[in-house]
């Protein structure tokens, strides 16, 4: 990890991270584009209170994406599942087969 600075809302934070320059400077603006549509949404908002909203907006989609992960993840199991009684009933036949053959 290096480390890393950030400007948010004209103040600078330092931080660790595995960020290149192009993610942290993505990151950058769309906090600020973030904070600006909030700021236009509730204009007699506390900047705090943006960034908390902010906040609660990116712990939701993180929530979303964690669900998404764990419902791909019970499709694979049981798609695994499945496959390995399709591979049990191949080999089972292929045993019968190959009897037959003898």
């Amino acid at each position: 990890m290096k480390k890393n600075k950030i400007k948010i809302l004209g103040k600078e934070y330092l931080f660790q991270s595995d960020f290149d320059e192009k993610q942290l400077k993505e990151s950058e603006k769309k906090i600020e584009e973030r904070i600006k549509h909030y700021e236009s949404q509730y204009p007699n908002a506390d900047k705090i209170d943006l960034l908390v909203v902010f906040i609660l907006e990116l712990l939701e989609n993180i929530y979303i994406k964690e669900k998404q992960i764990c419902e791909r993840e019970k499709k694979l199991e049981n798609l695994k599942g499945k496959l390995e009684i399709m591979e049990k009933n191949i080999k089972e036949k292929l045993n019968i087969l190959t009897k037959e053959i003898q």
